[in-house]
C-alpha cells in the first residue's frame, strides 16, 4: 500500500500541473515549516551547535518556470547533505540527489509541467546523541506535504532504518504500529471533529483509509528522534480534498496512559484499560437470552478500533428490543460507538468510529454540539434510546448517527473484483449496494477444476486498523449458511482483504491480506 501512496503522490503532482486554474496557481501562496529540531526551515540557522558543520545545505534551487497555463510557477528548494566521507554517509546522499533530480536536470518546460503550483523543499537535522534524522519537507498548492527521512550515525560512520532506530531506543516494530495508528487517527479526528453533515460515510471510510496506512508502521510512516527521545512520526491523513491525502508531524508515545473506565447496563460492562484497550463482558440477566445471539458470558471480548483518548463509557440499548450500544465521549467531545451483538459471536467487536451526523437533521449544523455527557431514554416511538447531552443541557437522540452506516459500501468498493491467484486458486468478489449490501464470492482452482459460487449479504461492523469491517452472511451450492466477518479497504483501484473473525471463504495462504483488483 505504501508504494502505492508515493506512486500516486507522483499522479497528483501531475495532474495538479495539468489542471492548475489560473487564479488557484498564481494566487496566495502556502508556507510549512518543520515543527521543533535544529538547522531551521530551508536549512539556515544562527544557532551554533557541536554539530555545526556536520550537514549543511547540498543542493540549492531557486527558480521560476512557467505552468502550461501561462502562470508562474516558483521552486525553492534547499536540499541538506552530509559531510562525512563514509559509504554510508555518500550514499544518503545520492539517495536525496536522486530523489530530487528532477530539480535541477529538468527543463524549465519539463518542470513548468511536473509542479502545478509553487513548491518549497526545506528540511531540519533532529540530533538523537551522535545519530541525525534528515528530515525533509516538500509543499506544494493542491498537492499536500510530504516527508521523507534519513537516519545516520556519525559515531559509527553508518546509516540507520528505522527499524534500527527503534532499537536505539528500545521500541519494538508492532509497538510503534501501534502508537503511530493511535496518534494517527486521533490527528484524523482532531481534523474532523466538526464532522460534516451530511458526509459520514466519507469521513469514515478516510478514516480506514488513515488508519490503514499507519498500521503498516515503519513501512508506511517514516519517523524523527529528539535528543530527549521524543519521537515524531509523519502520518498520511487522507483528507476530502486537494489530492486526497496529506503528511502531518504527529507525537508518538510508547507509554501511552489512558484513563480507566466502567460502564454497564447491567448485561453488558466495558471497560477502558489503562493501555487504551476497550474490552466488553456480558453477563445474564431475567429477561433476555443472550445465548441466542452467540455470546459468552463472563467472556472478555476486545473492541477493535478504538483508537481514540476517553472521558466517558454508556451502555444503553436502543430499539424495541434488547439491543446494547457502547458510546464512548472523547476529550474532543466527539462520540464513538459500538454495537455490541452485532459482531461478538464472531469475535468481531469493532468501533463503528465517529458519530458525524448527531440529532436530527434539523439540529444538524455545520459545527457539531459539544457533548459532555449520555443519557438513556425514549425515543418519539416509545423505544429505548440513548442521548448526547451537549454542555447547554440538550440531549439528541443517537440511534440515528449510530445505525446510519448499517447499508454503507463507499462506491469506489462496489464492483468486480477478482484475486491474485492464492496457490492456485482464486477468487472474484462481487459488492453491491441497494437497500441491503448484496455478496458474491466465486472460489475457482482452474487445475483442480473447482468453481464454487457462494451467494448472501453483508452488514458494516465498523473501522479498524485492517479497514472497514463487515459481518457476512453467503450460501454456498449445498445450501449451507456460512457466517464471517472481514475488513475490506479499498485503496488505489485495489480492495485488501483480510479475514476479521467468524468461519472465512477466502483464504489467505501467503500473509493475512489477499489483495483484490477491479474488474472493471
Amino acid at each position: 500500500m505504501t508504494h502505492q501512496i508515493r506512486v500516486r503522490r507522483a499522479l497528483a503532482l501531475l495532474l495538479a500541473a495539468l489542471l492548475c486554474l489560473p487564479l488557484a496557481a498564481c494566487g496566495d501562496k502556502g508556507s510549512g515549516k518543520i515543527p521543533g529540531g535544529s538547522g531551521g526551515e530551508r536549512g539556515a540557522t544562527e544557532e551554533k551547535s557541536a554539530h555545526d558543520g556536520l550537514v549543511t545545505d547540498g543542493i540549492v534551487v531557486d527558480r521560476t518556470v512557467k505552468a502550461e497555463n501561462g502562470c508562474e510557477v516558483h521552486v525553492s528548494a534547499h536540499l541538506p547533505q552530509l559531510n562525512a566521507g563514509s559509504a554510508d554517509a555518500q550514499a544518503i546522499n545520492l539517495s536525496i540527489e536522486g530523489a530530487y533530480v528532477h530539480l535541477t536536470n529538468f527543463s524549465d518546460d519539463e518542470l513548468g509541467k511536473y509542479f502545478g503550483g509553487d513548491v518549497t523543499i526545506s528540511w531540519e537535522s533532529r540530533w538523537y546523541g551522535d545519530i541525525v534524522s534528515l528530515v525533509i519537507l516538500e509543499e506544494q498548492i493542491d498537492a499536500g506535504s510530504h516527508y521523507s527521512v534519513f537516519h545516520y550515525d556519525f559515531a559509527q560512520e553508518k546509516k540507520l532504518s528505522s527499524e534500527d532506530m527503534l532499537a536505539q531506543l528500545g521500541a519494538s516494530e508492532s509497538d510503534y504500529a501501534a502508537s503511530v495508528t493511535r496518534a494517527a487517527v486521533q490527528t484524523f479526528d482532531g481534523m474532523f471533529a466538526g464532522g460534516s453533515t451530511g458526509v459520514g460515510g466519507g469521513l469514515t471510510l478516510l478514516r480506514a483509509k488513515t488508519a490503514g496506512v499507519a498500521a503498516e508502521g515503519v513501512n508506511g510512516t517514516p519517523f524523527c528522534v529528539d535528543e530527549d527521545g521524543s519521537v515524531t512520526a509523519f502520518a498520511t491523513i487522507f483528507v476530502p480534498a486537494g489530492a486526497g491525502w496529506t503528511e502531518r508531524p504527529v507525537e508518538v508515545s510508547f507509554d501511552y496512559a489512558a484513563k480507566p473506565l466502567t460502564a454497564s447496563d447491567g448485561m453488558a460492562t466495558a471497560s477502558v484499560a489503562a493501555d487504551g484497550s476497550v474490552t466488553v463482558r456480558f453477563e445474564q440477566r431475567a429477561g433476555v437470552d443472550l445465548s441466542r445471539y452467540g455470546v459468552v458470558c463472563g467472556k472478555d471480548y476486545p473492541v477493535s478500533g478504538c483508537f481514540g483518548r476517553y472521558e466517558k463509557l454508556f451502555v444503553g440499548s436502543i430499539g424495541p428490543d434488547y439491543a446494547p450500544y457502547l458510546f464512548l465521549l472523547t476529550e474532543r467531545h466527539t462520540v464513538e460507538y459500538a454495537s455490541l451483538l452485532s459482531g461478538a459471536d464472531l469475535d468481531a467487536l469493532v468501533c463503528g468510529g465517529v458519530c458525524y451526523d448527531i440529532g436530527t437533521e434539523a439540529e444538524q449544523t455545520v459545527e457539531a454540539p459539544v457533548i459532555v455527557d449520555f443519557a438513556s431514554g425514549k425515543d418519539a416511538m416509545g423505544f429505548d434510546t440513548v442521548f448526547a447531552v451537549d454542555k447547554a443541557g440538550k440531549r439528541y437522540d443517537l440511534s440515528p448517527a449510530a445505525s446510519k452506516l448499517g447499508a454503507f459500501v463507499p462506491p469506489d468498493m462496489t464492483g468486480a473484483w477478482e484475486s491474485e491467484e492464492n496457490e492456485g486458486t482464486r477468487y472474484t468478489l462481487h459488492i453491491f449496494s441497494d437497500t441491503v449490501v448484496g455478496l458474491e464470492i466465486d472460489e475457482a482452482n482452474d487445475a483442480e477444476g473447482v468453481f464454487v459460487p457462494y451467494t448472501g449479504f453483508m452488514g458494516f461492523l465498523g473501522v479498524n486498523e485492517n479497514g472497514l469491517v463487515y459481518r457476512y452472511t453467503v450460501t454456498g451450492p449445498d445450501g449451507n449458511d456460512i457466517t464471517g466477518a472481514m475488513a475490506l479497504l479499498p485503496q488505489w483501484e485495489m480492495l485488501y482483504v483480510r479475514a476479521a473473525g467468524g468461519e472465512q471463504i477466502i483464504e489467505a495462504k501467503d500473509g493475512p491480506t489477499i489483495l483484490f483488483r477491479s474488474e472493471g
